[in-house]
């Protein structure tokens, strides 16, 4: 059993003889790290208890596969927050992944971006992932939307794979844990290696002639936390936003 995430880097760096190593990354988590050099199409797989999630493959259907069962962007978010925190984690993932190219860097409005390609908003709507999102190789993250109060959203399920459209369906109903929380979060923890911005929604409850007040107490809590912010006026979950 290795004792260190350096360890199973080494290892994934320097050979393709092994056939599984096992990986605990601390105690009482319960979670492996198995590399399978003759699995196809995927290598690397993370395992919880009798779960196990697919990290690396061929397919480019998704990035975590729950085994046999279908899985969402909620699901993977909520694993992705459970590794977040480990020491070592965004290292393991950076090598799992891949590092972003060189001669990439961009400076726009005074940021300084590694790449152009960044994480849009919707994936980690309340900055839980901010931590471990850099290692996947994006030039930026935007958390959000960030909504001033917190609103539960659409019931689940609300987020729909369409495979023979290639395509996703989504229902999610502007959910967010307010910005209080979502500020209180961001100052627990350091600042990206890449700009964060940070998207402003509006409560579904919001009259429109209180619209401008509510994003502008949502950026005053929010602002010390992000490089730049964007005002969401385009939500369709939302009646009025667009008036």
């Amino acid at each position: 059993t290795l004792q260190t995430v350096e360890e199973l880097i080494e290892i994934l760096e320097t050979t393709e003889e092994i056939d599984e190593v096992p990986f605990e990354f601390g105690p009482g988590f319960g979670v492996e790290l198995e590399y399978r050099a003759n699995a196809l199409p995927d290598k690397v797989f993370l395992k919880i208890g009798e779960l196990e999630y697919p990290l690396v493959g061929d397919s480019g259907e998704h990035l975590f596969k729950k085994a046999g069962l279908p899985t969402d962007r909620e699901e993977v978010s909520g694993l992705m927050a459970l590794l977040a925190p480990l020491p070592g984690a965004a290292a393991a993932l950076s090598v799992l992944t891949g590092r972003s190219g060189k001669g990439l860097e961009k400076k726009v409005f005074g940021l300084n971006f590694p790449n152009p390609v960044g994480l849009a908003a919707g994936f980690d709507k309340d900055g839980a992932l901010v931590a471990i999102l850099p290692a996947l190789g994006f030039g930026f993250l935007e958390i959000g939307s960030v909504t001033l109060e917190p609103q539960p959203g659409n019931p689940r399920p609300r987020l729909f794979r369409v495979p023979q459209s290639h395509a996703l369906v989504n229902r999610m109903g502007f959910n967010s844990e307010g910005a209080r929380l979502v500020a209180r979060r961001l100052a627990s923890q350091p600042r990206p290696c890449v700009p964060l911005g940070i998207n402003l929604g509006l409560n579904k409850d919001v009259e429109p002639p209180q619209a401008p007040a509510a994003y502008a107490r949502t950026l005053r809590i929010l602002a010390e936390h992000g490089d730049y912010f964007v005002v969401n006026v385009s939500s369709p979950n939302t009646p009025g936003l667009r008036d």
